[in-house]
């Protein structure tokens, strides 16, 4: 009877071993299965997340072109054109600008130039004046009689804008040109958070021009990752984990604009440890109750 009991025994250690071998070695591929589900998802936020953001920002350029048009035939600045008084000027152009950006945060700049292209009026500065801008592209466009609007870099602060210029006509006759600009600042990246539902960090030469997440100075070399090939890539910023797309915006006569979309990474990876826990006791549970 011994010789049976012990044989029985080492018959159940055998069919634990290979029970519990075969869980293992599911729960394994189960594993990398339901990692692979869970890192195409995640792409699949991050480069949805990249594209609400390009969408977001055309808008926000939309937005200027149409201020830009509505006052380039505004009759106040045709009159004040016309007029070339100073004082009337200034009255005139700041008030116009703090209204627009009253109404739309996004409008930071506007500047005012004569048909030689040398700025005569900034309602954001009215006090800074008289440079000329005769050589920028997209006053050059519009002082050849054309609207024209992209990306734009200051060469003083290095901030990169989207602005756009429209001629100011007077009885047929070129009187000036006036642009209308958005910079991109925290604001900027705010809005893009707000309607992608991913951090967001603006990227310029490799300085962050605008971030979501805070104390965010560099990035250069993480962004280049995701840069090639358009594809996505796992960052490690503050101690979170992030599924990274990066979108590249041409600026002319520079460097691309470099906008990352950056997704949560813990609240997926974090469910999938949840279940890979539960389906784990499960499994454990059913094999006590397997065994005789």
């Amino acid at each position: 009877m011994a010789h049976f009991g012990s044989l029985n025994a080492k018959a159940v250690l055998l069919v634990l071993t290979l029970c519990l071998s075969s869980s293992l070695a599911l729960m394994g591929l189960a594993h990398l299965s339901l990692r692979a589900d869970a890192d195409a998802v995640l792409t699949q936020d991050a480069q949805a997340a990249k594209l609400r953001s390009s969408d977001v920002l055309g808008k926000i350029g939309e937005r200027v072109q149409t201020y830009a048009a509505i006052f380039a035939s505004h009759p106040e600045v045709v009159g004040a054109m016309q007029g070339g008084d100073k004082t009337a000027m200034r009255e005139v152009f700041v008030r116009l600008f703090k209204q627009a950006s009253a109404l739309d945060p996004a409008v930071g700049s506007m500047e005012i130039t004569n048909a030689a292209g040398i700025v005569v009026m900034r309602g954001h500065n009215p006090d800074q004046s008289g440079d000329d801008k005769s050589k920028e592209i997209l006053v050059r466009k519009a002082l050849d009689g054309s609207p024209a609007k992209g990306l734009t870099v200051s060469p003083t602060s290095g901030e990169v804008a989207t602005d756009a210029v429209h001629p100011i006509m007077s009885q047929g006759k070129l009187a000036g040109t006036i642009k209308i600009g958005s910079r991109f600042r925290a604001s900027t990246a705010a809005e893009i958070k707000r309607l992608s539902g991913a951090e967001a960090i603006l990227l310029y030469r490799g300085k962050v021009n605008a971030s979501t997440i805070p104390d965010v100075t560099t990035l250069a070399p993480q962004a280049a990752l995701t840069v090639s090939g358009g594809g996505t890539a796992t960052m490690e910023i503050a101690g979170k984990s992030y599924e990274t797309a990066a979108l590249s915006l041409p600026i002319e006569g520079s460097e691309p604009l470099t906008v990352l979309s950056l997704t949560d990474r813990s609240p997926a990876l974090s469910r999938l440890v949840q279940f890979e826990s539960g389906l784990a006791l499960k499994a454990l549970l059913l094999m006590a109750l397997s065994v005789p």
